[in-house]
């Protein structure tokens, strides 16, 4: 069913520059995160009302994944509500870091009543293999930040919908690296629809 994920505030010193906290800092390895009902949904209501632009901080992001192997399916995504951000109310649905991550048959889309997005899928750095398949991507996008090498990244048979035409992107590309980073990891793009 749905998950409401709490923001952790506390001390976290194993974490990278936390910055008052994360929602959700997943840094195993080889973890899957798989919604077992129809209604399968990860979201965070509390108002993380945080920045986080000082450097890689945890409550821009709904999920932080660190770890390398991680997959999702099946479930339903939205950003956390942060009011810092308005009047958009969020930044990055999930942010990913480690390597070989996949994303099969879910769907990323805003929080009714706090966000007019559903943000963003953001991959940083080496990503070694990444498929995004049969997912919806409602009011968001799938972001590729720095991401100089992989060695195979496949989005296929999506769907990108911008209900509201808030999304001004489907699929970008974007470095924060200095100097910056010119060249990108190569995307196949398969039968995906955009509307």
């Amino acid at each position: 069913g749905e998950v409401d994920l709490p923001i952790h505030t506390d001390n976290q010193p194993a974490l990278p520059t936390a910055h008052g906290g994360y929602i959700w800092f997943l840094a195993a390895d080889n973890v899957t995160v798989k919604g077992m009902t129809e209604d399968a949904a990860l979201f965070s209501s509390e108002d993380s009302n945080h920045d986080n632009m000082g450097g890689m901080g945890g409550r821009q992001s709904l999920i932080w994944v660190a770890g390398d192997n991680a997959a999702f399916e099946n479930l339903t995504i939205m950003p956390n509500y942060n009011t810092y951000f308005a009047p958009d109310n969020c930044n990055k649905s999930v942010e990913v870091f480690g390597k070989n991550f996949t994303m099969t048959n879910c769907t990323m889309k805003k929080q009714d009543g706090k966000t007019t997005s559903g943000a963003a899928l953001f991959f940083n750095g080496d990503k070694g293999t990444v498929a995004v398949t049969g997912s919806v991507f409602e009011e968001s996008m799938i972001c590729f930040s720095d991401m100089a090498h992989a060695d195979d990244v496949i989005v296929e048979n999506n769907t990108f919908d911008a209900l509201n035409s808030y999304t001004s992107q489907f699929i970008s590309t974007v470095t924060w690296s200095n100097p910056a980073t010119k060249e990108m990891a190569d995307v196949t793009l398969k039968e995906n629809t955009f509307r």
